[in-house]
C-alpha cells in the first residue's frame, strides 16, 4: 500500500519537477521518421450538426493537437502513453484502409468503483472518430440507455444506419457472473470455489488490481485470468452470431442483392434476448432500422412517433 501511495502522489502532482517534465514523463527515441514527407491521412474534422457549442469547444480542447505534424527533422522524439488521451487503442485500427468490420473491445481501464459503468474510454474513441470523420457507432447515445439497466459483462455497439461503420462488442472488468459459475452453466458449489469468486476490482480498499500495482500474487493473478476468460466464453455465442450477420452481409452483397450490415446483423441478433439495450418504459428491444421479419418468433410494431423521436421499430423479445 505504501509504494502504491508513492507511485500515486509521484504521477499526480508537481512534487518532483522532472516528473512534471516532458523528459520525465517520457521516452527519447531514435526519430524513425526523420527525412520523411508527412501528409495527414485521416478525414478533416467533421461534426454532425447535433453538437451544442460546449460539446464541440470541449472536443476540439481535448484534441487540440491531434493534427499536429510529426517533427521529421529532428534526430530524436519523445513518446508518451497514448492512454494519456484515451485507454482504448482504436486509432491504430480505425484507418478506412484496414475496412475493420467487428472489433473486440476489452476495456481494463480503472473505474472509480464496481457500480461505475464503464463507457468514458470508448466514448472518447467516438470522439476522436468523429473529429476526424470516420464511421463509429452512437456510443454516447447507447451507453445512455444502457446505463439505465443493470451492469452487463459485454455491451453490442453499432450503427444500424450505416452500413459502413464497424461493429464493437465491448468488454468491460466486471465480476457479475463469474461469482456463481466456473465456466458458462456449470455452478459453483463448494465453499472454496465460491470464495475464490467473491471478489471487488475497484472497491477493494486494498487495490490489488491497480494500475500501480506491478506484481500480483498468485491468487489475484488467476482470479483477474479466469474472470476475463470466463466473460469471454460466456458470450462466445454473441461473437459467432455477429460473425455469421458479417459474413451473410459479404455472402448477399456478393450475390448483388445486398441487405446491407446492419440489416444482416440485426437479423442475427434479434433473436436473443437481452441485446440491444432496453428502453426505460418497455421491455421490448431497441433498434433503429426497418428489418423484415424472418422469424416466426419475432413481432414487429411501430410505437408512435414524436417530433423528439426517432422512427425506430420494436422488436419483440420472446
Amino acid at each position: 500500500m505504501r509504494w502504491t501511495s508513492i507511485m500515486q502522489s509521484a504521477f499526480s502532482t508537481h512534487s518532483i519537477p522532472l516528473l512534471s517534465s516532458r523528459a520525465g514523463r517520457a521516452g527519447m527515441v531514435h526519430n524513425f521518421m526523420r527525412g520523411v514527407s508527412l501528409e495527414t491521412g485521416y478525414g478533416s474534422v467533421s461534426v454532425s450538426g447535433d453538437e451544442t457549442p460546449q460539446e464541440l469547444a470541449s472536443t476540439e480542447c481535448l484534441f487540440s493537437r491531434i493534427h499536429q505534424p510529426l517533427h521529421t527533422n529532428i534526430k530524436s522524439l519523445y513518446l508518451v502513453d497514448s492512454g494519456l488521451t484515451f485507454n482504448s487503442p482504436y486509432p491504430l485500427l480505425l484507418r478506412p484502409e484496414r475496412e475493420v468490420d467487428l472489433y473486440l473491445s476489452f476495456d481494463f481501464s480503472a473505474r472509480e468503483s464496481d457500480d461505475t459503468y464503464p463507457f468514458k474510454e470508448i466514448k472518447l474513441a467516438e470522439k476522436w472518430a468523429r473529429v476526424n470523420n470516420i464511421p463509429f457507432p452512437p456510443v454516447e447515445e447507447l451507453a445512455r440507455r444502457y446505463e439505465k439497466e443493470e451492469m452487463r459483462n459485454i455491451y453490442l455497439f453499432m450503427d444500424v444506419n450505416d452500413s459502413e461503420c464497424p461493429i464493437i462488442l465491448h468488454f468491460p472488468l466486471v465480476n457479475i457472473g463469474f461469482r456463481k459459475f466456473t465456466k458458462p452453466g456449470v455452478p459453483r458449489v463448494s465453499k472454496e470455489e465460491v470464495s475464490f469468486a467473491n471478489f471487488d476490482i475497484f472497491n477493494d480498499p486494498e487495490t490489488p488490481f491497480s494500475t500501480f500495482n506491478f506484481a500480483y500474487d498468485n491468487e489475484s493473478f488467476d482470479r483477474l485470468s479466469q474472470l476475463t476468460e470466463f466473460n469471454t466464453l460466456d458470450n462466445a455465442d454473441l461473437i459467432l452470431d455477429v460473425v455469421a450477420g458479417i459474413i451473410d452481409d459479404k455472402r448477399t452483397r456478393r450475390l448483388a442483392a445486398p441487405l446491407g450490415k446492419a440489416s444482416s446483423i440485426v437479423k442475427y441478433l434479434t433473436q436473443i434476448s437481452g441485446v440491444f439495450p432496453k428502453d426505460a418504459s418497455t421491455t421490448e428491444l431497441v433498434a433503429d432500422v426497418s428489418v423484415p421479419d424472418t422469424s416466426e418468433k419475432q413481432s414487429v410494431k411501430k410505437p408512435p412517433v414524436t417530433d423528439d423521436e426517432y422512427d425506430d421499430v420494436w422488436f419483440d423479445a420472446k
